[in-house]
């Protein structure tokens, strides 16, 4: 299944509770060998699932990602040396430790001039090589044109110390740097020197080539004050029905319907279901089966329909550094704020009604929602980042 992701996933530091949530990604599993020569082949990167970067408010970087059962592989596309002079990273934990400080088998992993890498700590560039011989990165860095825009990397898990058998996941950081002032990271919030900050990284393990349905987008919209789910798929094969699932709490799900898949289909085939008996800030996913069984869950996406009446405060608004929420209520309440793609970039829980202020000082300029619940009550306010 490819998956283009729509927006930009980013947190932010929340001074009155204790934890970002990271966004989580899955590496999709697809045995098209990969040429590491800086050429996005079509055949190559067709399965791939892919973030951004955020540089500025108008540029960004595309990270692409997939794994053969043996190697990681990375894509790095957008204007890295053209108007940027940034250079491609990737930090990993391979135990997914989520320590609060670097450890001796966690990597860094850089590309530029030479390929360059470090066990044990960020940034040290002792061990920098045109070829290094446990992993490769290219091409590399060369002065002038014509540029490097497009580097990829292909890590072996054995590399890292990583076993796909055995093991379920991996902490993980994507970042691009010019290594002394600019550190643009995936996640948003991750500190390059605080693992316990990268996301979590799961690899499937069911080849992407032979799942029934390639998903373009699942995402939930706002029509007549009720939840319509809407979904397209750019091919589908020997598929049967499209199962709707449900949660109030992003981890337990039901079933709430069943939607009749096309079958066999190489042309975009829109879908779409109107939930008219939820309430509440609700959680989606998508489970995809094939006539013979074989099935493959979506992401999870959240409504941002319901209640919408505002008894929240923010300010200022428009908003540069700091933004201040006053949250109602006599509960513990969780604040959820989504980007103008409607993807949740952070979450909080168990906020006593107080006024907390969000670190924005980081976010691209734009349009954000902001979303408590509390006392069994969904309250949303916008604001702009300037």
């Amino acid at each position: 299944m490819k998956r283009i992701l729509p927006g930009l996933l980013i947190a932010a530091a929340v001074s009155c509770s204790n934890q970002s949530v990271a966004q989580p990604i899955e590496f999709p599993y697809d045995t098209a060998a990969i040429t590491i020569d800086g050429h996005l082949a079509v055949n190559e990167w067709r399965y791939a699932h892919s973030i951004k970067i955020g540089i500025s408010s108008a540029d960004s970087i595309l990270v692409l990602y997939k794994h053969d059962m043996n190697v990681m592989y990375f894509a790095y596309a957008g204007k890295l040396e053209s108007s940027n002079a940034l250079f491609p990273e990737v930090l990993v934990d391979p135990q997914n430790a989520k320590s609060s400080a670097w450890t001796s088998d966690q990597w860094w992993l850089h590309v530029s001039a030479t390929d360059c890498e470090n066990k044990g700590g960020y940034g040290v560039y002792s061990n920098c090589a045109v070829t290094q011989p446990g992993w490769e990165g290219g091409p590399n860095f060369t002065s002038g044109a014509p540029y490097t825009d497009t580097v990829e990397i292909k890590i072996p898990f054995s590399k890292t110390g990583f076993d796909i058998v055995t093991q379920d996941s991996m902490g993980i950081a994507l970042l691009v740097t010019n290594t002394f002032s600019i550190f643009r990271l995936f996640p948003y919030t991750a500190n390059r020197n605080i693992p316990s900050t990268w996301t979590t990284a799961t690899f499937s393990k069911v080849l992407a080539e032979t799942l029934p349905v390639r998903l373009t987008f699942f995402k939930a919209t706002c029509e007549n004050n009720k939840v319509v789910l809407k979904w397209q798929t750019a091919a589908e094969s020997n598929s049967k029905e499209f199962i709707i699932e449900r949660s109030t709490d992003g981890k337990n799900f039901q079933i709430i319907a069943t939607v009749k898949a096309s079958g066999n289909s190489t042309i975009v085939n829109n879908y779409s279901y109107t939930d008219i008996d939820e309430n509440r800030l609700v959680h989606y996913r998508l489970k995809q089966v094939d006539k013979d069984g074989r099935s493959n869950y979506s992401g999870v996406i959240t409504s941002t329909c319901k209640g919408s009446g505002s008894n929240i405060q923010l300010y200022p608004n428009p908003a540069t550094d700091k933004l201040h929420i006053t949250i109602p209520g006599k509960e513990n309440a969780t604040v959820t704020i989504l980007n103008a793609g409607g993807n949740t970039v952070l979450e909080k829980k168990k906020i006593k009604p107080l006024a907390c202020a969000v670190d924005i000082s980081r976010l691209i300029a734009g349009t954000y929602l902001v979303q408590v619940e509390n006392d069994d009550q969904l309250y949303t306010a916008a604001f702009i980042k300037l």
